[in-house]
């Protein structure tokens, strides 16, 4: 094989690459938000309402300024998930505040 079409096959392999690396790096955060959403709902305590759920979440991450801080807010929201099966009530407005990270009350 001469050596332009293999330049032509690295080249669209490595757009392809950039294209594929770019997509993700946009769409993960809004990804892990969906994730953590999802598992705020399914945790919360019985009789929450899944609509406030999301408007808090929606409401704290638009407090955010950057996506680095959206980021952190999700993935320090999604640690706290992994260790629990049902949030009590008290738990649930902790995380939903807008620093989880705070000492519980």
């Amino acid at each position: 094989m001469a050596l332009a079409p293999r330049l032509a096959v690295l080249g669209g392999l490595a757009a392809l690459f950039l294209v594929i690396s770019s997509a993700a790096r946009h769409y993960s955060p809004r990804l892990i938000g969906a994730i953590v959403e999802q598992a705020l709902i399914e945790k919360a305590p019985a009789g929450t309402e899944p609509a406030w759920v999301r408007s808090r979440v929606a409401a704290i991450l638009a407090e955010k300024g950057e996506d680095a801080e959206r980021l952190d807010w999700l993935l320090a929201a999604s640690q706290r998930l992994e260790k629990v099966q049902v949030l009590t009530r008290a738990e649930l407005e902790h995380l939903l505040e807008s620093n989880p990270d705070a000492p519980h009350r």
